[in-house]
C-alpha cells in the first residue's frame, strides 16, 4: 500500500500526531471526523494495523515527508531537517519510505498490481 500525496501524514505514529496534529491536519485540511477539529492521534492507526497483521507494507512517499517537514517548520518555526527525522523516525509498523510515491505505483504496476483509490 501507497502512503503518498495526501495521505502521507497518515504513516506517522500517534507521537507525530501528539506533537504536529495541528499543522498535519491543516496541510492537508484534515480534520478529525468524530471531533471536527485536527486530529491528536492517527485516526487511522486502528485501520493500518489490521493491515499489517496481514502481511501489508507500506510504500511512503520521501518527496510529500519533506514537503510536510517544510510545512511543519514553517508553522512551528522550526528547523526543517530535524523534523523530516523525527517524522521518518516514528513512522508506522512496516512502512518503507521510497524517493517517490507515484514511482512505487508505477513499479507496482508494472509488475500486475492494480490501483484502486479511495479518497
Amino acid at each position: 500500500m501507497c502512503l503518498r500525496h495526501r495521505a502521507t501524514q497518515f504513516a506517522f505514529t500517534d507521537a507525530i500526531w501528539a506533537k504536529y496534529g495541528k499543522a498535519l491536519g491543516e496541510s492537508e485540511e484534515f480534520t478529525d471526523p468524530k471531533t471536527g477539529v485536527a486530529p491528536v492521534v492517527n485516526v487511522f492507526k486502528a485501520d493500518l494495523d489490521v493491515q499489517v497483521k496481514r502481511g501489508v507494507h507500506f510504500a511512503v512517499c520521501n518527496m510529500s515527508t519533506h514537503r510536510l517537514a517544510r510545512f511543519i517548520a514553517r508553522k512551528l518555526d522550526g528547523n526543517e531537517d530535524n523534523i523530516y527525522k523525527e517524522l521518518t523516525g516514528n513512522a508506522i509498523v512496516n512502512a518503507h519510505f521510497v524517493p517517490a510515491g507515484i514511482i512505487a505505483v508505477n513499479h507496482a504496476q508494472e509488475r500486475g498490481y492494480s490501483i484502486a483509490y479511495v479518497g
